[in-house]
């Protein structure tokens, strides 16, 4: 098959699957480390009633304090901004993704456009609904609905040829 210009349509994400993409890869790290010494702590309220407490402080006050930090550092930023903006998404032959920003309304014009080249995309994961791409200089990847492509492209080779040997195959639910 000969490479070609692929150009999807407009989309937009959602808060949600920005969150799910961006936050994802801490949410386990989050649950392991305020998990194990929540469970160290009712593990002792067995011996000692007032690790109780402690643990449902942990439970109620430190926990959410962390699960904020995640949502101030990742999705009140001026990348996020831009990750939830209407755009379209440009594939050249070369691999070079070229993101073109619309309008959501005539106050908040975003910058028209950003360039990234296929070196800078560091890996690829396809889920059943999304490409999922880290670049390489920002801080949140860039994410692709599938229905945004058109129905004539495979996701998985696409991206094979952007960025060969760096791909996630496998389907993950969202």
């Amino acid at each position: 098959m000969e490479p070609r210009t692929i150009e999807s349509t407009i989309f937009r994400i959602s808060p949600t699957t920005y969150l799910q993409a961006t936050a994802g890869s801490l949410m386990p790290r989050l649950w392991l480390f305020a998990g194990l010494p929540l469970l160290a702590c009712l593990i002792a309220a067995i011996w000692e009633p007032r690790m109780l407490l402690i643990a449902l402080i942990l439970l109620f006050l430190i926990i959410p304090m962390a699960v904020f930090h995640i949502y101030f550092t990742r999705l009140l930023t001026e990348e996020a901004r831009f990750a939830v903006t209407p755009k379209h998404v440009t594939v050249s032959p070369d691999g070079t993704i070229t993101v073109t920003f619309h309008a959501a309304d005539e106050e908040n014009t975003p910058e028209s456009s950003e360039t990234i080249p296929a070196a800078d995309i560091t890996s690829w994961r396809i889920t059943r609904k999304h490409i999922i791409a880290p670049v390489i200089g920002r801080k949140n990847p860039l994410i692709v609905p599938l229905e945004a492509l058109p129905s004539d492209i495979d996701p998985h080779k696409m991206m094979q040829e952007i960025c060969p040997l760096k791909g996630d195959y496998s389907w993950q639910d969202e």
